[in-house]
């Protein structure tokens, strides 16, 4: 398979999901670079979204967010997996000519390095997320670059990451039809401690991050009414200690988010096209939140 062909394979995938050829491109070159993550590596975040509940469905996200142990060695982990590569794809036509028997080619292979740290006032150094830009090849050329965000584990969650996690049924496919290999399940941060953490951006004082209330009702739903069993003890006790680490405001909180962003809220309710699941409007959205820091704060 060569280059042009693989990303006609890309547009296809996009066509049949009816989503823009970059955010397959985004989801794609995210589950690729899953297959090569460090040991103690979990994915969060708005792909570990799509990673637990599907491509279609959910919203759009530029990067890809990811907590371990160990952030010094990361780099260097990360960087001699992507050495290694991931995934075959049969002998180019040439090599087959000259020998039948000729052995696959490595699908992909990579580089990360790392990239400019944004430093907002008020922001403790340990909670301020590591970039780096993954450049992946695909047989030797290059062809997307992944951005991935690395975190730390604040208070002990990934002793109860999912590890690992089966990829949704939606993702699995779209390995099946690219064909490379069959895609190993991916570490996920656990449902409550995804939904905490969300819970806590949302909540901070003057957040823009109106797309998480998005993220939040459909991993609610997902938790309560999907089969993914959210444990709502687990969760209270994920929430208090998530907002005590962090120690920019106090558990419980209250969701008011400036009406100035309904737009925000728009793009991503638009984006998800889940409206038998989100609330119509960014202040249904915030009051739809606080009945359920409410209701989690009874136990």
């Amino acid at each position: 398979m060569s280059l042009v062909q693989f990303n006609d394979r890309v547009e296809a995938i996009a066509g049949a999901l009816d989503i823009p050829i970059e955010r397959a491109r985004t989801l794609i070159g995210s589950v690729i670079v899953a297959q090569m993550l460090p040991d103690e590596a979990v994915v969060k975040g708005g792909i570990g979204v799509k990673f637990r509940l599907g491509e279609v469905g959910t919203r759009a996200t530029a990067d890809m967010d990811v907590a371990t142990r160990n952030r010094s060695t990361f780099l260097d982990e990360l960087n001699h997996r992507l050495e290694i590569g991931w995934g075959t794809v049969p002998a180019s036509r040439g090599a087959l000519k000259r020998n039948p028997d000729a052995p696959p080619r490595l699908a992909f292979s990579g580089r990360a390095r790392a990239a400019k740290q944004a430093r907002p006032d008020g922001v403790l150094a340990e909670y301020l997320m590591e970039p780096y830009d993954v450049t992946l090849h695909f047989v030797g050329k290059p062809w997307k670059k992944v951005h991935v965000e690395v975190g730390h584990d604040e208070i002990g969650g990934l002793e109860d990451a999912y590890h690992p996690t089966e990829i949704a049924n939606q993702i699995a496919a779209i390995g099946r039809v690219l064909d490379f290999g069959e895609l190993a399940p991916v570490p996920l941060i656990s449902l409550e401690q995804q939904i905490a953490q969300k819970i806590h951006a949302a909540t901070e004082q003057g957040s823009t991050r109106a797309h998480d209330l998005v993220d939040l009702q459909l991993l609610w739903h997902a938790g309560t009414l999907g089969g993914q069993g959210l444990d709502l003890p687990k969760l209270a006790d994920r929430c208090r200690r998530t907002f005590a680490y962090r120690q920019a405001h106090t558990w419980p909180p209250i969701s008011a988010m400036s009406n100035a962003l309904e737009t925000r809220y728009q793009v991503a309710k638009n984006e998800a096209n889940q409206a038998d699941l989100l609330v119509a409007t960014l202040p249904e959205a915030c009051a739809w939140l606080n009945a359920r820091i409410e209701e989690i704060d009874t136990h």
